[in-house]
């Protein structure tokens, strides 16, 4: 996409937490390291991010954010791209929703992470009604991110131990035909305890890739928040998705390794200030593999 700004503009609606990497504590470093204004819609203020905390404070801003969008409007602020992350309810979602609509113009990215549980579990809030709001949200997004255990929500299927070719791709053209041109699923397992991959399908050329890695030990918070960043980061910055998802991989695996050696508590999330400098040092590999 090319850009007429020095700087694009990115709309990022997430919550925030004081203390933890998670959300726009992740999403700003970030994508600002890659050349990229990050202009924050807070959903929520927490006094620290949930996974590994206890008896955090929360402020829900559900009310005050469309004040937020109403002034934008006004401002007339033109948007490169609209980034949604975890929504703490349906009536949020719908929020999201009719945002898009307000911002959209032509030649603009909107990027849906739609947080909803890991593990095969889903996380505290999340109910019928929020599964149901995302999965119309998603139809107005251009690119999707899920980890296995969202798009297995999404899709009401089980989750499996590890996944054939068919089987997966089965799951991203079932996403992708909900809406978005490219699905995005997370941590695949697709052979032994350690072989994973990010599978990717691109519904305007349909094609289907998959990039492989091992699995490193070690769980952080904010972990997919910054696989996100980096690749709408990329796609920003005229990268094609193999570079994005590439260099996001790159970056996540040399930060969870220096996490890991720094004897970081995992609910502390990445090291990332130690490894932002270097993000776009980072190889711009296109390699892949054919689905």
């Amino acid at each position: 996409m090319e850009l007429k700004k020095l700087v694009p503009e990115v709309a990022a609606i997430h919550d925030l937490s004081g203390y933890g990497r998670s959300a726009l504590t992740v999403c700003i470093p970030v994508l600002s390291a890659m050349g990229v204004q990050v202009c924050p819609l807070p959903t929520a203020v927490l006094s620290s991010q949930t996974d590994g905390f206890l008896n955090y404070a929360m402020l829900d801003l559900a009310d005050f954010m469309p004040k937020i969008a109403e002034h934008w409007k006004q401002l007339d602020i033109q948007f490169d791209a609209i980034y949604s992350g975890f929504l703490g309810s349906s009536g949020q979602i719908s929020f999201v929703d009719d945002f898009i609509h307000r911002f959209k113009r032509p030649g603009q990215i909107v990027m849906v992470d739609p947080v909803l549980g890991d593990g095969g579990l889903p996380y505290g809030p999340i109910n019928g009604n929020h599964i149901r709001g995302m999965k119309h949200l998603i139809k107005h997004a251009d690119i999707i991110t899920p980890n296995v255990t969202e798009a297995s929500m999404l899709l009401h299927r089980d989750i499996r131990k590890s996944f054939s070719v068919n089987e997966i791709k089965d799951w991203l053209y079932e996403l992708a035909e909900k809406g978005p041109r490219y699905v995005m699923i997370t941590s695949v397992p697709v052979g032994n305890e350690s072989s994973y991959a990010v599978c990717v399908y691109d519904k305007a050329q349909d094609l289907y890739m998959k990039f492989p890695f091992t699995l490193i030990p070690g769980t952080y918070p904010g972990t997919g928040d910054t696989f996100s960043s980096i690749v709408l980061g990329g796609m920003l910055k005229g990268l094609s998705i193999p570079k994005c998802v590439n260099k996001a991989l790159k970056f996540l695996s040399a930060t969870i390794e220096l996490t890991n050696s720094a004897g970081t508590p995992y609910r502390n999330g990445l090291a990332l200030e130690a490894m932002l400098p270097d993000l776009w040092k980072e190889n711009n590999d296109e390699a892949y593999e054919k689905l």
